[in-house]
């Protein structure tokens, strides 16, 4: 298993209880001026402003490993992931992230094995409470 990924996920959880944490991804709008009339339904976003999404992936030092943007706002950060590259490659080959490592995410990402993200509201018991308290304290730091 390379160190360096044991290394970044220690960084992380620190003494937490969720091992083997690759990196976080995130998705994120920014804010642009009018687009073209025949566009401007595609790129307004959920929040009622013209935006473009942009997705990044990042560790626990705070760098920016992967960041790809130019999708409308309208997309929301599971389909614009998977619309991506690095999404394919993973789910084809699965040779992105190393074998047993995870990615970080919110509940805006589609579920995948090699994703972790927080349990829905009406999932709730108290594991999953703990989960989601310890999955999303983890995403802050980053």
């Amino acid at each position: 298993m390379c160190q360096s990924f044991r290394k970044r996920a220690c960084l992380i959880f620190g003494t937490r209880t969720i091992r083997k944490i690759a990196d976080v991804v995130n998705g994120a709008l920014i804010p642009i001026q009018t687009p073209p009339a025949r566009l401007k339904a595609a790129y307004s976003s959920r929040t009622c402003f013209y935006a473009l999404t942009m997705l990044a992936i990042s560790d626990a030092r705070k760098k920016f490993l992967w960041i790809r943007s130019g999708l409308p706002g309208s997309i929301g950060d599971s389909r614009a992931f998977k619309e991506r590259r690095w999404y394919a490659q993973q789910k084809a080959d699965g040779y992105v992230l190393h074998e047993g490592f995870y990615l970080l995410a919110d509940g805006g990402f589609a579920s995948e094995k090699w994703l972790l993200k927080p349990y829905p509201a009406d999932q709730h018991d108290d594991k999953h409470k703990f989960f989601n308290y310890v999955l999303s304290s983890t995403r802050v730091i980053v």
